[in-house]
């Protein structure tokens, strides 16, 4: 079992001062192995179609129209399910939650979002959107494998692990979807009808916080 997780917006508090409304972490997951290969390929399939000498990074926020609904027709009949952690920035803030976690924001949302879809998880190696510093790759890992040991009785995580997403569609897929959903959080009708059109399908859970 192989999961992917990348996330939409940032985590900053300043909502005036152009902070995202709402941090989504989404968590996709692939039962066989096998079919993440085959959607993998597809991707690389697809970049090669579109852009055949270079290396592009199929991000979500940066893609033209075109390339959006490319992408999704690519992966709408692939078998992955996805889990969506929302954080809800305003109500974060009034309800002053947001002061217990400070810094560790980004860190609490990707261990949330693991904890709430563990029932999904089993023996799986789940590789994390980080093109940061050493340093702070290094200390997700180590946050995650430290807070989750104990806390997801009859299941397994076999491995965690980090990867610059340039380097990894099914990490660029997890982009997409954590785009689109935030995108449609906010009542856009372009992302809310990717979503019917193109996801739904693949929904497993979204879950508002707090």
């Amino acid at each position: 079992m192989l999961a992917f997780v990348d996330e939409s917006g940032d985590t900053g508090r300043k909502i005036l001062n152009r902070s995202s409304l709402y941090f989504v972490v989404a968590i996709i997951i692939f039962d066989d192995n096998d079919e993440a290969q085959v959607c993998d390929g597809a991707i690389e399939q697809l970049r090669n179609e579109l852009y055949p000498r270079s290396g592009y990074e199929f991000h979500y926020a940066h893609s033209s129209m075109r390339v959006k609904e490319a992408f999704l027709r690519r992966i709408y009949q692939h078998s992955f399910t996805y889990h969506a952690f929302v954080i809800d920035k305003i109500s974060l803030q009034s309800s002053g939650e947001g002061l217990k976690y400070g810094k560790d924001l980004h860190r609490f949302a990707i261990l949330r979002a693991i904890e709430l879809s563990r029932s999904y998880l089993d023996d799986a190696t789940v590789t994390i959107d980080d093109s940061g510093e050493r340093k702070s790759k290094d200390r997700l890992t180590s946050y995650l494998r430290q807070n989750l040991r104990g806390r997801m009785p009859g299941r397994t995580i076999a491995n965690i692990k980090t990867q610059d997403s340039t380097r990894n569609n099914l990490l660029q897929l997890a982009d997409y979807v954590a785009g689109i959903v935030n995108r449609s959080m906010q009542g856009k009708r372009r992302e809310e009808n990717f979503l019917r059109q193109y996801l739904m399908r693949h929904e497993v859970s979204r879950i508002m916080w707090p």
